[in-house]
């Protein structure tokens, strides 16, 4: 790994570093103790870094700060329709989230309903009973949530949980802009290393990273994202079709996988 330097022998961009391999060159940018985890195949001009490295660490930044801000402003924005209303957070605190799982109900019956029977099951044995709480989780959380993806305060788990909330709402058969939210959301989560950049998480980041014994160029070990990722994904289809079919996909991935993984070398690729 090589610092980069310009021709008057000082760093081009502060701290910003090169590192190659036999696949690709990787940007990686920690500046001022700031975890930024940029990956982008970069061309070396005149021994500074080159114009996609850059736009890499100044744009990629500024673009999640911007997907952000809209997003905060929509869970702030529905947060405030909640505070201080009758059936959200003033009584009779539940009626509104009653109401509402009584009309997703409504759209659970026919050949293809709107709303599945694990979410009606979810709604009658957990929602209903504690109308109430659920009331002030749903207020309260998106507060949270806008508030924390505007000052980009643990960026990635704040927009897992509001993709969370977006699914459950369209799992209700509330479309609305769920589904415009959720990919943003899933987009921080899933490739968006610099999303807290240009937020509290600069200061923040490096050293729950340094706590956890994570790598700082690497951030969270991509193990784990892995993991996740398959879990996600696993859970997802599960409730997306039948228990048949759920088993039968996942059977075959798994010995498709493994073929695969045998008749391919340590790199991957193809013997």
């Amino acid at each position: 790994m090589t610092n980069v330097m310009c021709d008057s022998g000082r760093p081009s961009l502060p701290a910003v570093y090169v590192r190659r391999d036999s696949a690709q060159e990787q940007v990686s940018s920690y500046r001022a103790g700031v975890y930024m985890a940029t990956i982008e195949r970069v061309t070396n001009v005149s021994g500074g870094v080159g114009y996609a490295g850059i736009a890499s660490v100044v744009a990629a930044p500024a673009l999640w700060l911007f997907v952000r801000l809209i997003l905060g402003a929509e869970w702030l924005r529905g947060a405030q329709e909640k505070i201080g209303a009758a059936g959200w957070t003033e009584p009779p605190v539940g009626g509104a989230v009653a109401g509402f799982i009584n009309g997703a109900l409504g759209k659970a019956t026919g050949a293809h309903p709107e709303v599945q029977p694990w979410f009606t099951w979810f709604a009658q044995h957990v929602v209903l009973p504690h109308a109430a709480l659920f009331a002030n989780l749903v207020t309260w959380g998106e507060l949270l949530a806008g508030f924390a993806l505007i000052i980009g305060l643990c960026t990635r788990l704040t927009a897992l949980s509001a993709a969370f909330l977006n699914f459950m709402f369209l799992a209700a058969g509330t479309t609305s802009a769920n589904p415009q939210m959720l990919v943003l959301e899933l987009a921080i989560v899933l490739v968006g290393s610099t999303a807290g950049t240009y937020g509290v998480d600069r200061w923040i980041m490096p050293r729950v990273t340094t706590a956890l014994g994570w790598s700082e160029e690497g951030g969270v070990p991509s193990g784990v994202v892995a993991f996740l990722t398959l879990l996600l994904a696993v859970a997802v289809g599960f409730i997306v079709t039948d228990s048949g079919t759920w088993l039968g996909a996942l059977l075959l991935a798994v010995v498709i996988g493994v073929v695969m993984r045998s008749r391919s070398g340590p790199s991957g690729l193809r013997r």
